[in-house]
């Protein structure tokens, strides 16, 4: 391993961080949108699937749960995040995932020889922060490794928005070039870039786009976490580079690109006629297209599908028509604020989707399809009713696979918890600050402590609400636990009441995960 190499696999150790899911990456999502562009993926649930940089597993391990019959391998360079990788998945009892400490540049055939080829691969949050060797290295294992029909994700960092954001980090370097750890120059880092911000909020500056850098502190440090600030802005690498670099590189390797993820490249324009019409006149190739709309969307990260050159030259010509989103099974849920509906980014949905978002929103979290919704209108608003999931799929405002999801509630003696998830929620009670996130079949993330540990753990066909309430009470009495709500201790009746809601609350989360099964 080179000399950087060891500054990346030391920097990871010093700073023990959250493995979090990440739904871009969920094969569902992979499959789904391979369907959709005319492709004919492996089934995702009994598929091979290998992540590259896996760290502690938490963004396969909630997949591997809700799929027992796929085989997944995850590989890093971290020994001691493999370590405890094994660990948690052996705790949790899974027997369809294994972790193997491998440098992705070292990568054999002896490697995966059970494996043979993958359906999926994953590469999240490594390409743009590796080097230039171990980059060559990950789209050669996609190369070598991927199934004839397979599916590859790889997320990175684009030009032209990182520009700005390479200022920004420019600074923070500069700012915490003598602090002595990582948590020092996290701390260092925002007292940085708030100087910065103020400066920019109280001055008539013009020389710097304030509002673009002002929008970028926002989502840097009032969205994103600690671990996300010593990811992108701290480690030893970030390198974006412009779109159209990245697939000529997959060219190189007979390797396409098929689409991102969320499919906003598929369904989204820049909403002008002119603009439209002089790329179409100016950039008839398809790379060209993409490059050109990241300029004008200032684009700073993709998340983008690749597959082998002989797949996508087989459905390069495909249009997407409404036969083909009515394979489709999608969940959303929306939240309205004085008549106007939000996704879950809180941003705002266009007043034509308005009445989709009120039916999604309804129906949470069971899934529904076009064909379905069609049944219940006239055929001459069906036009308008494709209209409006183009544009919530634009907003990436929807959860979409070629599943379908029951919305089953908790109830006496009718359902409970599906033993399945019983081993993987024990998990969260007893490692309450555990390296990996509780996540649902779409590799959502979820806030669960061990108290909702506690309580989901309840909910198994037999107990009441009012035994879940005295036991959760007993529960946070034992652990002699403080419970704060806007910073005030809440005790007595008080705890009594929010006790119940937090009770209400984890049913919800459970239905969301769909972890509930019928008697």
């Amino acid at each position: 391993m080179s000399d950087l190499g060891d500054k990346i696999d030391n920097f990871c150790e010093e700073k023990t961080h959250i493995s979090a899911a990440y739904s871009g990456s969920s094969p569902l999502k992979l499959e789904a949108c391979a369907t959709l562009l005319g492709l004919n993926p492996v089934t995702s649930k009994n598929a091979k699937i290998l992540e590259i940089g896996c760290s502690f597993g938490g963004n396969i391990i909630p997949f591997a749960l809700n799929n027992p019959d796929a085989q997944i391998l995850g590989i890093d360079i971290n020994l001691e995040q493999i370590k405890k990788a094994k660990e948690a998945s052996k705790e949790i009892g899974l027997k369809n995932i294994e972790f193997k400490h491998i440098d992705v540049r070292k990568i054999s055939e002896k490697d995966i020889k059970k494996y043979e080829k993958f359906d999926y691969i994953i590469a999240h949050a490594i390409y743009s922060w590796v080097s230039q060797d171990t980059q060559k290295a990950v789209i050669e294992v996609i190369k070598n490794f991927l199934a004839p029909q397979g599916v590859a994700f790889v997320s990175y960092n684009v030009y032209p928005g990182w520009k700005i954001k390479d200022m920004l980090r420019d600074l923070i370097l500069f700012s915490t070039r003598n602090c002595q750890n990582t948590e020092e120059k996290i701390a260092k880092a925002k007292e940085s870039i708030s100087v910065f911000k103020h400066f920019l909020l109280d001055s008539e500056n013009i020389h710097v786009p304030s509002d673009t850098i002002i929008n970028f502190i926002n989502q840097i440090f009032l969205i994103n976490s600690d671990d996300y600030i010593a990811h992108e802005f701290l480690g030893e690498i970030n390198s974006p580079c412009y779109f159209k670099e990245f697939v000529e590189n997959l060219e190189k390797n007979e390797l396409s690109y098929l689409c991102e993820s969320s499919l906003d490249d598929i369904f989204a324009s820049v909403g002008n006629a002119d603009v439209n019409a002089y790329m179409l006149k100016n950039f008839p190739n398809r790379y060209d297209q993409e490059q050109f709309m990241d300029f004008y969307m200032h684009r700073v990260f993709r998340q983008s599908l690749i597959v082998h050159k002989q797949a996508y030259e087989k459905v390069a010509a495909r249009e997407i028509n409404p036969s083909d989103i009515a394979k489709l099974n999608f969940v959303a849920r929306f939240r309205n604020q004085n008549d106007i509906w939000l996704n879950r980014h809180e941003e705002k949905m266009s007043e034509s989707s308005s009445w989709l978002c009120d039916v999604l929103s309804k129906i949470y979290p069971q899934s529904t399809n076009l064909t379905q919704i069609f049944a219940f209108v006239d055929e001459k608003k069906r036009l308008g009713i494709y209209e409006s999931l183009v544009n919530l799929f634009s907003t990436n405002s929807l959860n979409f696979s070629l599943c379908e999801c029951e919305n089953i509630a908790y109830e006496v003696g009718k359902t409970r918890l599906k033993p399945q998830f019983i081993p993987y929620i024990k998990y969260f009670l007893n490692n309450p600050d555990a390296n990996i996130s509780f996540a649902d079949k779409f590799n959502h993330n979820m806030k669960f402590s061990d108290l909702d540990a506690y309580i989901a753990l309840k909910f198994d066909g037999k107990n009441k609400a009012d035994d879940i309430l005295e036991d959760s009470l007993k529960f946070i009495k034992k652990n002699k636990k403080a419970i704060f709500v806007n910073g005030k201790e809440v005790k007595g009746d008080k705890l009594r009441k929010y006790t119940l809601n937090r009770i209400i609350q984890t049913e919800f989360t459970l239905r969301e995960c769909y972890f509930f099964e019928r008697l």
